[in-house]
């Protein structure tokens, strides 16, 4: 019973009221009496120094014993208090409740002995003349002949008890009214509490899943607290369980959000954004970590977007669109639908980028127009040869000669085209085999000036080369490197002038080996600069009949194939430098 709640608060509460309502009743009825013993005691020595001083005014009359008698019984009756006079040698000379002669003397009396030593006197104690408890104030008096006499006033302690009495009684009722009203504040107070806990232990119970509360053991049904601590632990494991799923199923799905390639955007009736995944944000450039939350019109700068939605929301069927994202310039094909019943008031938006198809599609058509375009010069050429000799040419030796070296030149050309076509073919599907060893960077550099010394020598340029014994080794094909090399040293000795110089350098840079080719040639304006390694681009578009435009993008796939890297800095009329890089063998000490 006193297991439950209701009676763990409503008994140390009413305890608690008792007892603050005892000691606070008892100590108010010691300060009542107190206040009333202190007040008694003034007022007593008052009217003990007023009947002193009328005494002391008319000394006279103190021998004439029964004048002085029957004043003395006058002020009795009008104070309602017992009066006595003492002498100075302790004999009662006048007492208005007994007959002085037969009372003994009172010399010895506590409040008598201070009153004769010349100070006031109060005592409480039991009177043996009248047996029974006492208040004594006694005062001085002085008489004639510098004689000192006592007057003493008594009054019984009973009067003082009864009102006592009385309010102890009042004490006690009040007490008794503050103790019944204490329990029943405390039953009501007491129930009000553990009825919204029985309440919410019965709701946990049932929200947890377990057996209903009425259940478990009857003593336990009773401590609502224990049952309520249950109850929750049984909630906590069970919302544990249902989180721990929900975080499953929500890590499947943000796995599935972040691995799909199209971006996927959710908005609510307002267009504010409920989910998005990775690819949506770098379809838009989204540098916001959180953008939920935000306007559909926030994060997307699109109203084709925002139109899309609304009509989609309105007729409920599917609906498409294709624009450019300005922020990423990527194109993008989008796909707004809306299912209304598994997803009420949200619109699911697909984004498929075709950027990289379009860009596929340009680059075919653009390396369709350029191969035409370089096919058809030596082809027009011997086409144009051949009806030449056709036409008579033939028959002079002279001419016939020439114009047979010029179509050998021009199959040559195409020869080379061919063969580079296919060679960028094969390395950007990635299908040419690299024949991987340990090489020297120098050994490569060597070999590329060594095949290209007649050139320079006949162009009348002066090729240096600095590149360390020390160096560490690189793990490389090392004739595909050469022919990177070969075909940026082609180009600098191309478009370098008559008595400069070509440098050929190797040195260490972190982990790699950075290899360069300098030249002091007419160099390469910023705008051309990024576009140097595409297919068929020329800076030179006055000699675009002398190569074939592959060389740096053969070069640039060759490099990127061992791991490395490939750039060029140029500054026009000073010259160009082209780099690339490759990892060097690092060797462990164990």
């Amino acid at each position: 019973m006193f297991r439950s709640i209701r009676w763990r608060i409503a008994i140390p509460f009413v305890i608690l009221i008792i007892a603050v309502t005892v000691f606070s009743g008892l100590h108010t009825i010691d300060v009542v009496r107190d206040n009333y013993l202190r007040t008694l005691e003034e007022s007593m020595l008052t009217l003990a120094r007023l009947i002193g001083d009328e005494i002391s005014s008319g000394t006279a009359i103190v021998s004439e014993n029964q004048a002085f008698r029957t004043m003395i019984l006058e002020k009795a009756v009008l104070i309602k208090m017992r009066i006595s006079f003492i002498q100075q040698d302790g004999t009662v000379l006048v007492d208005s409740a007994m007959d002085a002669d037969l009372m003994d003397n009172h010399a010895n009396r506590p409040e008598i002995a201070l009153a004769l030593a010349g100070k006031e006197g109060i005592s409480i104690r039991h009177s043996a003349t009248l047996e029974y408890d006492m208040f004594y104030a006694a005062v001085p008096v002085q008489l004639e002949a510098g004689e000192v006499g006592v007057v003493r006033l008594a009054l019984p302690l009973i009067e003082i008890e009864e009102k006592i009495e009385e309010l102890q009684r009042v004490w006690l009722l009040t007490a008794f009214f503050v103790s019944v009203a204490a329990i029943a504040l405390a039953a009501l107070v007491s129930q009000q509490i553990s009825k919204p806990l029985r309440d919410l232990t019965k709701n946990v119970t049932n929200f947890s899943g377990t057996e209903d509360y009425k259940a478990f053991p009857k003593t336990m049904q009773k401590n609502e607290i224990e049952l309520l601590k249950i109850s929750f632990a049984n909630m906590s494991s069970s919302i544990q369980e249902k989180i721990e799923v929900l975080e499953r199923e929500s890590s499947k799905l943000n796995a599935i959000m972040e691995e799909v390639k199209d971006g996927i955007v959710i908005v609510d009736s307002t267009n504010k954004i409920q989910l998005i995944n990775l690819a949506a944000k770098q379809i838009f450039g989204i540098k916001n970590e959180h953008p939920e939350d935000l306007q559909l019109v926030e994060v997307t700068r699109i109203y084709q977007i925002i139109e899309m939605v609304e009509k989609c929301r309105e007729t409920g069927q599917l609906q498409t669109d294709s624009f450019e994202v300005m922020r990423t310039k990527r194109i993008v094909q989008a796909t707004a639908l809306a299912n209304f019943q598994s997803l009420p008031g949200l619109i699911v938006l697909v984004f498929h980028d075709l950027t990289q198809q379009r860009r596929t599609e340009v680059l075919r058509r653009e390396f369709i127009s350029n191969v035409s375009h370089e096919l058809r010069n030596p082809l027009s050429v011997i086409k144009l040869l051949t009806e030449t000799l056709h036409d008579g040419a033939i028959d002079n030796p002279e001419q016939a000669s020439h114009f047979l070296e010029q179509i050998e030149q021009e199959v040559d050309s195409l020869t080379l085209l061919v063969n580079e076509l296919l060679e960028l073919s094969r390395v950007e599907s990635g299908k040419l085999p690299l024949q991987l060893e340990p090489t020297h960077p120098k050994q490569i550099i060597t070999h590329a000036v060594e095949r290209l010394s007649i050139q320079a020598q006949h162009n009348l340029i002066e090729i240096n080369v600095s590149a360390s014994e020390d160096l560490p080794q690189i793990m490389a094909d090392t004739q595909r490197l050469e022919q990177v090399l070969v075909n940026l040293m082609h180009n600098a000795i191309k478009f370098s002038s008559t008595g400069s110089t070509v440098t050929i350098s190797a040195e260490e840079v972190g982990n790699d080996i950075q290899f360069c080719v300098e030249d002091e040639g007419v160099g390469i304006a910023p705008s051309d600069l990024e576009h140097i390694f595409e297919r068929f681009y020329k800076v030179d578009r006055s000699r675009s009949d002398t190569g074939t435009g592959l060389g740096l993008s053969l070069s640039r796939h060759l490099v990127l194939a061992h791991g490395g890297k490939i750039w060029a800095e140029s500054e026009l009329g000073v010259g160009s430098r082209f780099y690339f890089a490759i990892r060097k063998i690092t060797i462990v000490n164990n």
